[in-house]
């Protein structure tokens, strides 16, 4: 037996599957639409080459001998193999001309997202990408409602119908006035922010961090004022209408001009996990897959390199 010049193809093991299934060469012959002398040649040569029987001829239905038992073993390993990666195929076909809409509640998350989407693009030239942009009440129905195809969330919800991805933490800094009375500290306590009106997104208390992670938990609250462009709450902290919590990628430029100063919050720091959610459907999906890889990498030279520098402020 010469196993480097095997005759054994994929034919021979769906002959043999199928002869397992029938129990007649006459229909395993019919079935593959060949005729039952081309059938016994396949079953000869194997048995030739491998010196040894692979099922009695005389019994009814056929009854595979431990050779031939292996070879069915391997042919529905085979058969198994070949159905998952005819699926993959069907999949990255279809993934090459798709569309990804994303919702993004933070204008600030483009600091991440747009080199990201170089990558991709380089990668997935026709896969559309768009982005759906403003505040939702909740963005996990974008999804369900099939108006978005992956939303960026801080929130670790994963209802049953819908897949979560983690992204990235990053630490979130108290953005503060120039010559602000809270500078002299090093670090700011829930305490601190007794009397201080809070510039923040428009988003309810439990989705602000620093309300429902370190304010609320310590029984303090405070006014709020919302906008929702990053720069417009800047702004307004520059001119001393308030304080607020931001993301220490999204204020480094500006505490780096000298509009604002920044101090972190609790000794530990406040850090915040990034996650974005898909729907069950398509969170395999290749083009899907690689977009959120291009957005850890992204992270990881914009956003970590940051937050690791305020943090230590």
């Amino acid at each position: 037996m010469n196993m480097a010049q095997s005759p054994l193809e994929l034919r021979h093991l769906r002959t043999l599957l199928t002869l397992a299934r029938t129990g007649s060469l006459t229909d395993t012959a019919r079935e593959l639409h060949l005729t039952q002398s081309a059938i016994s040649y396949q079953i000869k040569a194997l048995e030739a080459h491998y010196g040894c029987a692979l099922f009695a001829r005389k019994s009814a239905p056929p009854r595979f001998s431990p050779a031939g038992q292996r070879l069915l073993q391997l042919a529905r390993q085979m058969q198994q193999a070949q159905a998952e990666a005819e699926q993959d195929l069907q999949r990255i076909v279809r993934a090459e001309a798709g569309q990804l809409r994303i919702s993004v509640a933070c204008h600030s998350s483009f600091d991440w997202l747009l080199p990201a989407n170089e990558g991709f693009r380089e990668r997935w030239p026709d896969v559309s990408l768009d982005f759906l942009l403003g505040w939702q009440a909740e963005p996990v129905a974008l999804l369900r409602e099939h108006k978005a195809d992956l939303v960026i969330l801080s929130e670790p919800i994963q209802p049953q119908d819908v897949v979560l991805h983690p992204l990235f933490s990053f630490e979130i800094v108290a953005v503060l006035p120039k010559a602000h009375p809270l500078l002299q500290r090093a670090v700011l306590e829930p305490q601190d922010f007794i009397g201080e009106t809070l510039i923040s997104y428009p988003l309810p208390d439990h989705r602000l961090d620093l309300v429902h992670k370190v304010l609320r938990p310590a029984g303090i609250e405070v006014r709020r004022r919302t906008v929702e462009l990053t720069a417009a709450i800047i702004q307004l902290v520059a001119l001393r209408q308030g304080v607020a919590a931001l993301p220490a990628w999204s204020v480094s430029d500006y505490a780096g001009k000298g509009y604002v100063e920044t101090r972190r919050i609790t000794a530990e720091g406040l850090r915040c996990d990034l996650f974005a959610a898909t729907r069950a459907a398509q969170a395999d999906e290749p083009f899907v897959q690689d977009f959120l890889q291009e957005v850890r990498l992204a992270a990881a030279e914009r956003v970590t390199p940051v937050a690791a520098v305020m943090a230590e402020s």
